[in-house]
C-alpha cells in the first residue's frame, strides 16, 4: 500500500527530528550495551522502525491484518523489523516514547536471529572506512563503485593514498577496510607497524585478510596484485562471508 510506504519514510523524519536530549539517550544506551551485536542493532534500528511502524503498523491499521510477507528487501533490515513490531505495536497503543527498555530488548531481538552479527562483513561494511590506494578522486570513485557491487553501505569515509591516510587510524572507529593493489612492500610496512596480526603475511600474497585488532575494530584487507583483481578480491570476501579467527587469510585463486 502507497500509504504504508510513506509513513515509513516519514518515520525516518521523525526519528532524525526526535530530541536531542532522547538521541544521545538513544546513543547511550546502545553503545553502552555487552552485547557484541549492539553496535549493528543501533546501525539498523532507524530502518527498522521505519519498516515497523509503515510496513508493519500502517498495514494492519489499514488492512485489518498483519502484512506476513517480506517487508524489506534486505535480510537484516526485514528480521529485524518483524522482530520489534509486537513492541513496537505495544509501545504506540501506549502511546510511549522510545526508552531504554526498548532499546535494550532491541538489542537482545537482533542479537538472537543474528548471533554473529558482529564478524559478518554485510554488517561491517555497512558502516565502514575506505582506504584505497587511488591517485585520483576518479580511481577512488572507480573503486568505490565495485565496491558497492558487492555491498549495501549506508555511510562511509573514504580516503587515499594510504600512505597519507595512517595517521587517521589513531581516531578512526568502526570497520577498517583497506585495499592495496600497488605499493605492496611499502603499504604493508606501514599497516603491519598498526597492526600486529598482519605481520605473518606476505605483501605479495593475494587474498582477503580480515580480524579484529587490539581496540577490538574489524580489520579488513584486500591484497590485489592490481586494480583489474579488486573486484575478483570483493568476490572472495563475499564468499567467505564473516570474519573467522581461525582462518585470516583468504586466497585469490
Amino acid at each position: 500500500m502507497r500509504v504504508s510506504v510513506a509513513v515509513h519514510e516519514i518515520c525516518h523524519v521523525l526519528y532524525g527530528e526526535q530530541p536531542i536530549t532522547l538521541q544521545s539517550s538513544m546513543d547511550r544506551w546502545f553503545a553502552t550495551s555487552k552485547d557484541p551485536n549492539a553496535l549493528f542493532a543501533y546501525n539498523y534500528i532507524d530502518e527498522a522502525l521505519a519498516t515497523a511502524c509503515g510496513n508493519g503498523w500502517a498495514y494492519e491499521q489499514l488492512s485489518g491484518k498483519e502484512d506476513k510477507t517480506g517487508w524489506y528487501d534486505n535480510e537484516y533490515i526485514n528480521t529485524f523489523g518483524h522482530a520489534i513490531y509486537p513492541m513496537v505495536k505495544e509501545y504506540i497503543a501506549a502511546n510511549n516514547q522510545l526508552d531504554s527498555a526498548f532499546v535494550h530488548r532491541a538489542i537482545a531481538l537482533f542479537s538472537d536471529r543474528f548471533p554473529v552479527a558482529y564478524k559478518n562483513y554485510q554488517n561491517l561494511m555497512n558502516k565502514v572506512n575506505i582506504y584505497t590506494d587511488a591517485a585520483t578522486q576518479q580511481d577512488f570513485g572507480n573503486i568505490n563503485g565495485v565496491i558497492h557491487k558487492y555491498y549495501r553501505i549506508t555511510s562511509s569515509y573514504g580516503s587515499y593514498p594510504i600512505s597519507e591516510s595512517i595517521q587517521q587510524l589513531d581516531q578512526a572507529t568502526g570497520t577498517q577496510f583497506f585495499i592495496v593493489y600497488r605499493d605492496h612492500a611499502a603499504n604493508y610496512k606501514l599497516l603491519c607497524e598498526r597492526f600486529r596480526q598482519l605481520r605473518s603475511y606476505k605483501s605479495d600474497a593475494e587474498g582477503v585478510i580480515s580480524f579484529f585488532d587490539d581496540q577490538k575494530r574489524p580489520v579488513i584487507i584486500l591484497n590485489a596484485k592490481d586494480s583489474s583483481r579488486i573486484d575478483r578480491a570483493l568476490a572472495v570476501m563475499q564468499s567467505a562471508g564473516e570474519v573467522n579467527s581461525s582462518k585470516e587469510f583468504t586466497p585469490l585463486e
